[in-house]
């Protein structure tokens, strides 16, 4: 009986938020598992040209539309919004495409409920052996670490997220690179993070993910935005510097060259004049980069 009355308090106190893009055969399914376990069920309908939207309200599921489609990091905004109106205490985050098993809402929501994390991360193990290999390259770069200074599983979109989460958490970008941006961004506002460790379901008609190779490269150019935009100087300005004094060094060499031989080595010259100008554009993108960073920076908090 105790056990009933705490699942019960448990479920009373979930948001859950799914981002959806045509997954009619989906999201009846995912709703109704998601149901056990949730308060609320948020679905951001973003753009979708089926009928994801009415079978979520029919379901009873708050329908958010975006009128087109805007990619994962825009509808994860989006349930930050609604969840931020309707109060929510803790927001749980979940795919459509019943790839996430929502029997464990409990077990990643448990952490941030007892006030052990601000965002509990549901931590994949399994899944095909190319997915896991891109998977683990991309934690890599992401490069944050839990509570526990484990590096995390910055690719799942199955998290927990804490009142404090909620009403803090931001998105810049639109497309899959979210997820790490947002992990990054989280980070770095002190938020405690935690892994839970869940099971995945790939393949079949249920897979609706984004092409491998796409999904690749939008990670790698969000997080190439967000290294570019801290450290623009470092990443841009030195190499920058270095390869302007290597261009001009190889001119000095060319004209001394020309002084002893009266030879003009037309080849090098070349090389040399687009080597100083690459330098000069790089120096020039990590002053527009540095000038957005403190922008960004000195811009006042939206209430």
């Amino acid at each position: 009986m105790g056990t009933e009355v705490a699942q019960d308090q448990l479920t009373k106190s979930i948001t859950v938020g799914i981002p959806a893009y045509n997954e009619e055969s989906c999201i009846a399914r995912t709703i109704l598992r998601t149901k056990k376990h949730a308060n609320k069920i948020i679905v951001v309908d973003d753009g979708s040209t089926d009928d994801t939207a009415a079978i979520a309200e029919s379901l009873g599921a708050f329908v958010y539309f975006n009128e087109r489609n805007m990619g994962k990091g825009q509808a994860l905004r989006n349930i930050f919004k609604v969840a931020r109106e309707q109060q929510a205490n803790v927001l749980i985050t979940i795919d459509a495409d019943s790839q996430h098993d929502p029997d464990d809402i409990p077990r990643v929501a448990k952490p941030v409920i007892d006030g052990l994390a601000d965002i509990a991360v549901g931590a994949r193990s399994t899944g095909p052996r190319l997915r896991r290999l891109g998977q683990r390259f991309l934690d890599a770069i992401t490069a944050v670490r839990d509570v526990d200074g484990v590096v995390v599983d910055s690719q799942s979109g199955f998290r927990a997220y804490s009142k404090r989460a909620i009403e803090v958490m931001d998105f810049g970008e639109e497309g899959m690179g979210a997820e790490s941006e947002s992990l990054k961004r989280a980070h770095a506002k002190g938020l405690v993070i935690k892994q839970v460790p869940i099971q995945v379901r790939y393949g079949g008609e249920t897979d609706h993910a984004l092409n491998p190779v796409l999904h690749f490269s939008d990670v790698l150019s969000a997080l190439a935005k967000i290294v570019l935009l801290k450290r623009p100087i470092r990443f841009l300005g030195v190499p920058a510097i270095l390869l302007v004094l290597w261009g001009l060094y190889w001119w000095f060499q060319i004209l001394s060259s020309y002084n002893s031989t009266r030879e003009f080595a037309i080849g090098n010259a070349i090389v040399a004049s687009v080597v100083v100008m690459v330098g000069f554009f790089l120096g020039l993108g990590a002053i527009i980069l540095l000038a957005i960073s403190m922008a960004i920076k000195e811009r006042p908090r939206e209430a």
